[in-house]
Order: structure tokens, then sequence, then C-alpha cells
């Protein structure tokens, strides 16, 4: 899964002419990482709430652990050299990997003030 949002965002933010990824895939990953820390804050800090009558210690231990490998994974996961572009993101033109690449990035943060909407 994630092999295919990198090679979306690499798809996205390619030159036409030399296929070059830019700095801005950098932006995308890290933007993109950050809505879903936001989005996975607030589910879990919700379900707290729903759980427990106060708050639990060893609960926010484990939000901070997982927000821990949130951030690691995907930055190591992007700087490694043996990276594998998906060919099958190839198909797409560039403007049909910006609009992906903007619905994964923002999809979170919908999701989540739906939530807060509705809770």
């Amino acid at each position: 899964m994630l092999n295919y949002i990198y090679s979306v965002f690499r798809r996205s933010n390619t030159d036409s002419k030399n296929y070059r990824s830019s700095l801005w895939f950098f932006r995308f990953v890290i933007l993109a990482m950050f809505s879903y820390i936001i989005f996975i804050s607030v589910c879990l800090l919700l379900l707290e709430n729903l759980i427990f009558d106060y708050s639990n210690t060893a609960f926010e231990l484990m939000i901070a652990i997982v927000f821990a490998l949130i951030i690691v994974y995907p930055l190591v996961y992007v700087f490694t050299p043996g990276y594998k572009y998906l060919e099958s993101v190839q198909k797409y033109s560039i403007l049909e990997a910006n609009f992906m690449s903007y619905l994964i990035i923002f999809s979170p943060i919908a999701v989540m003030f739906i939530l807060i909407r509705f809770l």
C-alpha cells in the first residue's frame, strides 16, 4: 500500500520531459504523514473518552508509540535507495496522479471532520 502511495506521489511530481522527481514529492509525503497523524490522534483521543472515565496514562503512552511509528516508518521508506516504482502508476496522467495525491492527503482530514461532527 505504501509503495502505491509513494508511486502516485512520485508520478504526480515529475517533470513531463525527463521524469525527475521534485522536492514536492517530499512535501507531499510529509503533508500526508501529518494528515494521518492528526486523523489517528483525534480518533484515539475520542476513543479514550469513550472507553475510560478519566485520562489513562498507559493509553496515552500507546498513542505516543503509534505516533512515533507513523513518523519514522514513512520517512525511512522514502529515503531508502531501493525504492521500487510501480509500473502500473505510469499509466496515469500527471493530472490524474495529482488528483489521487490530493485525495490520499486530504481524505483522512475529511473523515476526521465527519467523525468530530457526529460524535
